[in-house]
C-alpha cells in the first residue's frame, strides 16, 4: 500500500486508511482532489493520526496486538525466515509480499480471522498466474498453523480453506550424483561443453547459445551479451498445388526481447578459449577442402561449419544423458538447474528473473514455485558460482 501522496488526474492524492470502530476492520480508499503536494500532505498526516489513535483504540477493546497484515509482515520476519530452507523462504516471501499482502483489504484484527475473509483473498490472487492460489494457500496453512500455535487466532482455520487444483510446472532436475556423472560425461566431447557449461552457468537459452558470437564476450568485465537468438521459423509455400509449412532457421532478437549482459564465472573464458581452439580446427579443415560460407564468427559451430540447431544440441546432450546413465534432460533442464542454485543462495525472483531473460517476473514465479518441493539434494546442485547483473546494465 502506497503511504506516500502521488500526483494523478491531475491532482494529488494519498491512500486514506480508515479504522471502523465497530467492526475491528481496516479499509483503504482514495483521497483526492488537491491542487498542491504540501495540502495532501497537511491532510495526509491528520487522517495518519487518526488511523493511529483509532486502531490504538480497537486493539485496547479487543487486547489484540496485531492486525492480520501486521502479524503477516511480523511472522515473516521473525518466524519464517527463520525457521525456513531457502528456496522456500525466497518463493515464500516473494509470494506473501507480492501476492497476499496487496490483497488484503479491509484488514481486520488477527483474532477476527475467519475463513471466508481469507478465502477471499485467494480468490484475488488466483487469476494472477496459475500457480499463485495454490502457492498462497500453501504458505497461508503454514502461517495460520504458526498463529495457532503462538496462540494469535483461537481456531484451526487452515482446514477450512479452499483447496487449488495443483497447477505449478512440472520441472525436470537431476540429483547432485546425477548431475555430476552428466557433467563428467559432457567434459569429454568439446563439440557440446561449452554451450552446456552456458546453459547450466549462465542460464542461457538454447537458441541464445546458439545465436553468441565470439565477440560477445568480454573477458576483461567477466560478462557475456545476450544479443540475439538462433531458432527455427516457418513458412508457408505452395508446392504442387498443396501448402506446406517449411521449417528453417533464423537469426531473431532474444525471447520477449530479453536483451542482457550477464557477468559469468571466471572458468568459462578458459572453456571459451578451448572451444575457439576446437572450432578453429574444424574450420581450418573444412577449408582446406574448399568449403566457403562458413560460420567462423559463431561460438557453437557443428562439424560442418555452420551454427548448430537446437535438434543437434538437444541429440547430443541426449547422447551424454544415456552415456552418463541419468535420465534425459534437455538444455531447458539445465536452464531450471541454474534458477534452483540461485534460489538455494536466497536471490530475490527479481533479479533471478532479469538473469533469465524473463518478460515479467510473474513468470519466474509460476516456473519456479514448485521447486521446494523438489529433493534437498536437487536443490544443492550446484553450491558454488552465481552470476550477477552489472550494477549499470547497458542499454542495448
Amino acid at each position: 500500500m502506497n503511504n506516500e501522496v502521488f500526483f494523478v488526474n491531475d491532482c494529488w492524492n494519498y491512500m486514506k486508511r480508515e479504522v471502523n470502530i465497530n467492526t475491528f476492520t481496516i479499509s483503504y480508499k482514495r483521497e483526492g482532489g488537491f491542487s498542491r503536494k504540501d495540502k495532501a500532505e497537511r491532510s495526509k498526516q491528520i487522517d495518519d493520526q487518526k488511523y493511529k489513535d483509532d486502531l490504538r483504540r480497537i486493539k485496547k477493546i479487543a487486547n489484540i496486538e496485531y492486525t492480520f497484515k501486521e502479524y503477516l509482515e511480523y511472522w515473516l520476519k521473525n518466524v519464517f525466515v527463520k525457521n525456513t530452507q531457502t528456496v522456500t523462504k525466497t518463493v515464500g516471501v516473494w509470494a506473501i509480499r507480492n501476492l497476499v499482502i496487496p490483497r488484503i483489504e479491509p484488514d481486520i484484527l488477527i483474532n477476527y480471522l475467519t475463513a471466508d475473509y481469507l478465502n477471499d483473498i485467494i480468490e484475488k490472487c488466483i487469476p494472477v498466474c496459475p500457480s499463485a492460489g495454490e502457492t498462497v494457500v500453501k504458505y497461508l496453512r503454514r502461517f495460520l498453523k504458526d498463529a495457532y500455535a503462538l496462540g494469535y487466532i483461537q481456531s484451526e482455520l487452515w482446514d477450512s480453506l479452499m483447496d487449488i487444483p495443483r497447477n505449478i510446472p512440472k520441472i525436470t532436475l537431476l540429483t547432485k550424483s546425477q548431475l555430476s556423472l552428466l557433467v563428467k560425461e559432457v567434459s569429454k566431447h568439446d563439440g557440446l561443453y561449452f554451450e552446456f557449461l552456458l546453459a547450466l552457468f549462465a542460464g542461457l537459452r538454447s537458441g541464445e547459445i546458439r545465436g553468441l558470437k565470439y565477440t560477445d564476450f568480454d573477458e576483461r568485465n567477466h560478462t557475456v551479451k545476450v544479443l540475439r537468438q538462433y531458432t527455427s521459423n516457418y513458412s508457408l509455400a505452395e508446392s504442387d498445388g498443396h501448402f506446406r509449412y517449411y521449417n528453417y532457421m533464423e537469426e531473431k532478437n532474444p525471447k520477449a526481447d530479453s536483451y542482457r549482459i550477464l557477468r559469468i564465472p571466471d572458468f568459462l573464458f578458459d572453456e571459451l578459449k578451448k572451444k575457439k581452439e576446437f572450432n578453429t580446427r574444424i574450420l581450418e579443415n573444412l577449408k582446406k577442402s574448399g568449403k566457403t560460407n562458413l560460420d567462423e564468427e559463431y561460438v557453437a559451430i557443428s562439424n560442418y561449419g555452420r551454427r548448430k540447431s537446437k535438434g543437434t544440441l538437444t541429440s547430443a546432450l541426449k547422447r551424454n544423458c544415456i552415456a552418463a546413465g541419468v535420465p534425459v534432460i534437455g538444455f531447458h533442464a539445465l536452464r531450471h538447474h541454474f534458477a534452483t542454485m540461485l534460489l538455494e543462495k536466497g536471490v530475490d525472483l527479481e533479479y533471478i528473473s532479469r538473469l533469465l531473460g524473463h518478460k515479467s517476473v510473474m513468470t519466474t514465479f509460476n516456473i519456479y514455485c514448485g521447486v521446494m518441493d523438489a529433493d534437498k539434494d536437487v536443490r544443492n546442485a550446484v553450491d558454488n558460482i552465481i552470476p550477477i547483473l552489472p550494477e549499470t546494465e547497458a542499454v542495448l
